[in-house]
């Protein structure tokens, strides 16, 4: 009797291990609230071209996430047609979109925010803002792109570290910042003063595009994929 009883210690251990291999699963399986705003760098207003606001039609996003907690990666997409048009400011984060993602801590988050060329030829994404010239004049800037793109970005805390813990019941915050000061930091001034100018609405307007100033839109399309952040908080 003594040794049936032995025998069957090993049997309530592997039951009982099984039992919390589980609950430890679907504990990490639990989603937290995480709502995806979308804005322009702080530092967009302080270089030659102050840019103020904009807009992207968002195309598609991609999850990518890799946690100390559970048997797998967590990943995910979501695509959006028709394409969802975002305001960009320095303080707008009212995008409307969020996603339960499971709790846990990750040591690395990749996230890629896609944009898709549009059969009308509109641009996807528009930044506007202003240059004052060397004679002192004030011009509008409107800046559009139109090519389909991908920006992959690696997330970060608002810390600065790639760790990021998601808890359950606690709601996050992704900021996914572009950085446009950073993509005309290579464009010099003698470029903008020599920049065709088109009257837009009365106003006169520096339109940088594919078929207007495309050197300077060259410059700074070459740099749209890098500069930019996400931040979760």
């Amino acid at each position: 009797m003594v040794s049936s009883g032995f025998k069957s210690r090993p049997v309530y251990f592997l039951l009982a291990l099984s039992f919390l291999i589980a609950s430890c699963e679907k504990k990490w399986k639990k989603p937290t609230d995480v709502s995806f705003g979308f804005q322009l760098n702080s530092n967009s207003g302080s270089g030659l071209i102050k840019f103020t606001s904009g807009y992207i039609l968002l195309d598609r996003i991609d999850f990518d996430g890799e946690r100390k907690q559970g048997s797998n990666n967590v990943d995910f997409s979501k695509d959006y047609d028709p394409n969802v048009q975002i305001d960009l400011s320095t303080i707008n984060l009212s995008s409307g979109i969020a996603f339960d993602i499971p709790q846990g801590t990750y040591t690395r988050i990749d996230l890629n925010v896609r944009t898709e060329e549009q059969q009308n030829s509109m641009p996807n994404l528009v930044i506007y803002g202003t240059y004052i010239n060397t004679i002192n004049d004030t011009l509008a800037v409107q800046f559009e792109f139109n090519s389909g793109e991908s920006f992959e970005i690696t997330a970060q805390s608002s810390s600065g570290g790639n760790e990021i813990v998601l808890i359950e019941d606690q709601p996050s915050t992704t900021k996914i910042v572009f950085n446009p000061k950073y993509w005309f930091d290579v464009v010099p001034q003698s470029m903008l003063d020599s920049a065709n100018i088109t009257i837009v609405n009365g106003v006169q307007t520096i339109i940088v595009s594919e078929n207007d100033n495309q050197d300077i839109y060259q410059l700074a399309a070459d740099r749209i994929r890098d500069g930019n952040q996400v931040i979760i908080n």
